[in-house]
C-alpha cells in the first residue's frame, strides 16, 4: 500500500510521527553539543586547579597492593601534631586518637544513637 491510498487518519499519524523523530534527533544533536562544550569549558575551569606533587602539602603516601588497585594519596597532618607516616601505628600517649581523628584499634566507630529523638 503506498502513502497516497492510505486514509486520512494514517497519514496525520505518520506525519506527526515523522516531526516528533525530527525533534527528537536535533534535540539529540543540540544536547550532545552542549554536553561537549560543557565538558570542554568544565576542563578549562580545572585545569589552573591542578598542582603538581611538589605543591602538594603533606607527604606522598604510596601503598602496592596485589589483587587491588593501588593507594597513592598525599597524606596532611598538621604541624602541631607529633605523627608521621612512619609512626602512625605507634600513636604517643601525647597526642590521642581524638586530637587527629584516628580510631583506636579495636574500637568500633559507631553511629550516634537515634533513641529519644521525636519527629
Amino acid at each position: 500500500m503506498r502513502y497516497k491510498e492510505l486514509p486520512k487518519k494514517w497519514k496525520v499519524i505518520a506525519a506527526l510521527l515523522m516531526i516528533v523523530n525530527i525533534l527528537l534527533i536535533v534535540f539529540f544533536i543540540g544536547f550532545g553539543i552542549f554536553l561537549h562544550a560543557y565538558r570542554k569549558n568544565c576542563a578549562e575551569l580545572r585545569a589552573p586547579l591542578k598542582k603538581d606533587d611538589s605543591l602538594l602539602i603533606g607527604e606522598h603516601l604510596y601503598i602496592k597492593r596485589d589483587g587491588a588497585d593501588d593507594i597513592d594519596v598525599n597524606l596532611y597532618i598538621p604541624d602541631n601534631l607529633d605523627i608521621t607516616i612512619h609512626n602512625l601505628g605507634k600513636i604517643t600517649p601525647s597526642v590521642t586518637p581524638a586530637a587527629c581523628h584516628l580510631p583506636q584499634r579495636g574500637r568500633r566507630i559507631m553511629a550516634p544513637s537515634l533513641r529519644g529523638l521525636s519527629a
